[in-house]
């Protein structure tokens, strides 16, 4: 008995030993930049350069943007990187980092595809020739965005994918909330039948059947290693890794995971950490009260799992 109560207490010493602090925002994105420092160049009157060197259309984005139209950025803080958060871009470019001779990036509900596009342009600096991206977006104004921005930053849309479709954790098709705007709706979310408890539910929007496809199915037609897939899908994100999570285990190297709600916060540390993967960082989303209103959503969260399995050499 007492033999079995020490092996307990050093197998639990143990795991404590292993344990490591997980790293400030601070910190990381400080390697971060040693990696990829900020880009020297001259500024264009129809474009935000940010600090990789991606051109984007302010046009993309509501009217208070258009003050970085024809800017370029230079060290980016903490507060934000680009027109994104730094969270997001300590596990992209991370991913990046760890190439050498070809990269893959996914991006789920993508919009104008800034991370697939952003991703690339790092590894294309660091000499990576094989890229391959895949963006889906279910808003088809969206859609058109985003291949504008793959020409915009000489990316041929042919030797990628862009889909038009929701991701949910089925093929068939979804509802999907109708854009009247589309530089300015950007919290659009798609409803999956019993899947479509999201934050906005209960806000009466019209809407329009769209494809959708799987994580698994993307994975499979994919059929590479997955260096990063980065995911923003307004609410769903945990039932969709939960029903690709073999596909996942298997194929993605990382993942960057925006999260619009703490019970999905919560379902995604426990089940991505009971499947050994690596919570790199993460960011919770905030919340507001306003005078006679429901508490809302105020900002995303963020997290950044890295998969185990992917060992470095």
């Amino acid at each position: 008995m007492l033999d079995l109560l020490f092996s307990r207490c050093c197998l639990r010493h143990s795991k404590l030993l292993r344990a490591q602090p997980m790293r400030s925002l601070a910190e990381m994105w400080s390697d971060t930049l040693k990696e990829f420092p900020p880009v020297q160049c001259d500024p264009d009157p129809d474009f935000f350069i940010d600090f990789l060197g991606v051109k984007t259309r302010m046009d993309y984005l509501p009217q208070p943007y258009l003050a970085f139209k024809g800017t370029v950025e230079g060290r980016p803080g903490l507060d934000r990187a680009g027109i994104n958060d730094p969270v997001e871009w300590v596990g992209v470019l991370r991913s990046v980092a760890e190439v050498q001779t070809s990269f893959t990036c996914i991006e789920l509900g993508a919009g104008w595809a800034p991370f697939a596009i952003g991703s690339a342009v790092a590894a294309r600096r660091r000499g990576v020739r094989d890229i391959l991206l895949v963006a889906v977006e279910a808003a088809r104004s969206h859609v058109d965005f985003a291949y504008q921005h793959f020409e915009d930053n000489s990316f041929d849309p042919k030797y990628h994918r862009i889909i038009h479709a929701a991701v949910g954790p089925y093929d068939g098709t979804a509802e999907f909330s109708k854009i009247s705007d589309p530089s300015s709706e950007w919290d659009a979310e798609a409803g999956f039948g019993s899947y479509s408890k999201t934050r906005n539910s209960n806000r009466a929007q019209p809407t329009e059947e769209v494809r959708c496809i799987s994580l698994t199915s993307l994975l499979r037609e994919v059929d590479r290693t997955v260096d990063i897939v980065h995911i923003d899908i307004q609410g769903a994100e945990a039932a969709v890794i939960e029903h690709a999570a073999n596909d996942v285990d298997r194929l993605v190297r990382r993942m960057v995971i925006g999260t619009h709600g703490r019970d999905i916060e919560q379902t995604l540390f426990e089940f991505l950490d009971s499947r050994g993967w690596e919570l790199e960082l993460e960011k919770a989303c905030r919340f507001q009260q306003l005078s006679g209103r429901a508490i809302s959503l105020f900002q995303d969260g963020a997290q950044v799992w890295k998969n185990r399995r992917f060992a470095q050499n």
